[in-house]
Parts: C-alpha cells; sequence; structure tokens
C-alpha cells in the first residue's frame, strides 16, 4: 500500500516511472488548449498542443513541446517558425480535429486558409493568434521543446473564455468574466470567501 502524506489533501505516492501515472498526475495540471499552426511555402500544418509556456518578457519568446516521431517536428524545423492559437470555450471540435495524427493541409483548415500576420494559417474561431519565427530547438526525452520569438499578436477583444484541459477531459472556465470585468472583492463576497 502506497503511503498517503497528511498536507491537508491527501497525497499517495505512485511510481513515477510508470507512465501511466506521470501522465495521469501531469493532467491535474489544468492548461489552456492550443493549435499550432505552421507554413512552408504553400503547405500548411496544424497540431493541437497543451504544452506551450510564456518562456521571457524581453525578449518576448514562447515555448511548444512536440514529440520527436512526428511530422509535426519534422514540419516546424522545415518552416522556420510557428504561431500558437489559443482556443476558446467552444473549439472543442477544433482541437480534436488538429489532434488527428494524419491530418494535413486541407484536411485541417479546407480550402480557404487564413494566414496571420507572420504567414501562418489562423485557425478559425481562436481567441488569440501569436506569430513567432524559430530561435532554436533542445531535444529532452522524446519530446522537442521548440522555443519562437514572437513577432506578431491578434487577441479577441470580448473577453471570451479559454478552453482548458484538465484531467483528461475539456471544459472551460467559469467566473473569467466575472472577475476581469467585475471587481473582485464583489466577487468574493458573492462566493462567500471573504
Amino acid at each position: 500500500m502506497n503511503p498517503v502524506l497528511e498536507t491537508g489533501a491527501r497525497l499517495a505516492a505512485l511510481d513515477a516511472a510508470d507512465p501511466r501515472a506521470y501522465r495521469d498526475t501531469m493532467g491535474l495540471f489544468a492548461t489552456g488548449v492550443t493549435v499550432i499552426t505552421m507554413a512552408s511555402d504553400s503547405e500548411y500544418h496544424g497540431m493541437t498542443a497543451n504544452a506551450v509556456m510564456s518562456v521571457s518578457l524581453t525578449p518576448p519568446l514562447v515555448a511548444v513541446s512536440i514529440a520527436l516521431d512526428t511530422f509535426s517536428n519534422r514540419f516546424i524545423r522545415k518552416a522556420r517558425g510557428f504561431s500558437v492559437n489559443i482556443l476558446g470555450k467552444d473549439d472543442v471540435g477544433v482541437a480534436l480535429g488538429f489532434a488527428r495524427p494524419a491530418a494535413r493541409g486541407s484536411d485541417l483548415f479546407g480550402e480557404e486558409v487564413v494566414l496571420g500576420p507572420t504567414g501562418d494559417p489562423v485557425v478559425a474561431g481562436s481567441i488569440a493568434h501569436v506569430g513567432c519565427s524559430l530561435r532554436s530547438v533542445y531535444e529532452e526525452g522524446d519530446h522537442a521543446i521548440v522555443v519562437g520569438h514572437v513577432d506578431a499578436l491578434l487577441s479577441d477583444e470580448r473577453s471570451p473564455r479559454p478552453l482548458v484541459f484538465f484531467g483528461g477531459r475539456f471544459s472551460s472556465t467559469t467566473c473569467h468574466a466575472c472577475v476581469v470585468d467585475g471587481d473582485l472583492t464583489e466577487v468574493l463576497h458573492s462566493l462567500h470567501l471573504v
């Protein structure tokens, strides 16, 4: 039986070498959902990713983690750049479509491809688009950590809610608009937290 640590929450020890235990545990870290798009000449590609992070403000840098044995890993190096399309709460179908490994080109984007300022496809319905030039690639374990310099930003002006991935499921935040658009003290009082 696994020992349990009493920390206010019940934490049980798991086998860190077990890929399923590692995946399930890291799945408890809620992340946003994005589609990474790339262009090389008139070829376009995209992939769903939640392993995306802001690396630096000055200079503005973003990183994405991509499995080494994928078409996406080969294509992003050829493209020499990529864009991060942040998905909104209603974009589960988009996330699932771009998660199919065999889907490419018009299978993903249709015949009408809209290009952003850096030349990468903009995913319809995304709430933000971050265009990057490829800066560096680090190979660690079975993934490449691809770092891009942010060259262009597009953002939805309507205070939209993001699509979130948590515990192996898609969901959306519920209080984003009330915290952004309202007084935080009022929100906390209404939830009886202060």
